[in-house]
């Protein structure tokens, strides 16, 4: 599940949700119900920390177990993934979780 440097993942916040479309990630955030259109294509996913967990009928994930993982290849990908990531928590959109291992 690790994102980028080996000890720091990123979770959705609570109230938002996410759906994965073909341009990247859709997020809702049932706080101010606006929607982020993440033009990430396939570099940026959802995962989920339990694989039994579904999805719903709408095709949303809700916040509580899933965490964002990238799939870059190269510098300027991940570089590109970073400051994206930063915009997100700076909108509130996911959270920053430092894991002590």
């Amino acid at each position: 599940m690790n994102i980028l440097d080996g000890n720091t993942f990123y979770r959705l916040s609570p109230g938002v949700r996410a759906r994965p479309e073909k341009f990247g990630l859709l997020l809702y955030n049932s706080k101010d119900t606006n929607l982020t259109f993440i033009k990430s294509g396939s570099f940026l996913t959802i995962e989920s920390i339990d694989s039994n967990e579904s999805i719903d009928s709408n095709g949303s994930i809700d916040s509580k177990q899933y965490f964002l993982k990238h799939h870059c290849k190269n510098s300027y990908d991940i570089e590109r993934i970073k400051r994206l990531l930063k915009t997100l928590i700076k909108k509130g959109l996911i959270l920053e979780v430092r894991s002590s291992i």
